[in-house]
């Protein structure tokens, strides 16, 4: 084991034979790898090593209530560009989400995807799985449309007796919208 009070990435921690790697440690060749800077630890009883990022990179995480962008939509899977747990403090990289029909359908009128959501809109979703590309869910309350243009004018679409109306030339369509729905 290293015997630095720091680590910076790319430094041996190990090897494979008596470690196994924790949170930012990665196996090459045998050889476990510091991936960031800071102070490396030990858990003897179940032989894991891991590091203590000095700067914790913020990520979403399982349970948690992202937004995110609507990159794209097919009709039973779309994907997602996460931006923020909190709109106030975005992330500073990008994460990728990826929304499947079953995690979006409450009502069997809606057949596809893009019966609920639209290439553009900003969505609150659920984040289901730990790792990226993380797994979407629309299926909790508060979740579904934040924030969405009109498909005719490209204006800012607000709520109006839950259902979605175009201020600029009237057009009018129900979707899935949040209750924590944006009116710009």
């Amino acid at each position: 084991m290293v015997s630095e009070r720091w680590v910076f990435p790319g430094t041996v921690l190990g090897v494979i034979e008596e470690y196994f790697p924790g949170s930012y440690v990665y196996e090459l060749d045998g050889r476990l790898y510091s991936s960031v800077i800071g102070v490396p630890r030990l858990d003897m009883v179940r032989r894991v090593v891991w590091i203590d990022p000095v700067n914790r990179v913020q990520m979403p995480s399982p349970g948690s209530m992202v937004y995110a962008y609507v990159v794209s939509v097919r009709d039973e899977s779309s994907l997602l560009r996460i931006v923020a747990t909190d709109l106030r403090r975005p992330y500073k990289q990008g994460y990728v989400g990826i929304l499947h029909i079953s995690q979006a359908r409450q009502d069997p009128s809606e057949r596809s995807l893009s019966d609920i959501i639209r290439v553009g809109d900003m969505v609150l979703a659920r984040v289901l799985s730990k790792n990226n590309p993380y797994i979407l869910s629309l299926k909790v309350p508060r979740a579904g449309i934040v924030l969405t243009m009109c498909p005719k004018c490209v204006s800012y679409m607000r709520l109006k007796g839950g259902r979605l109306a175009c201020p600029r030339c009237g057009f009018e369509e129900s979707r899935r919208v949040s209750p924590l729905y944006l009116s710009i």
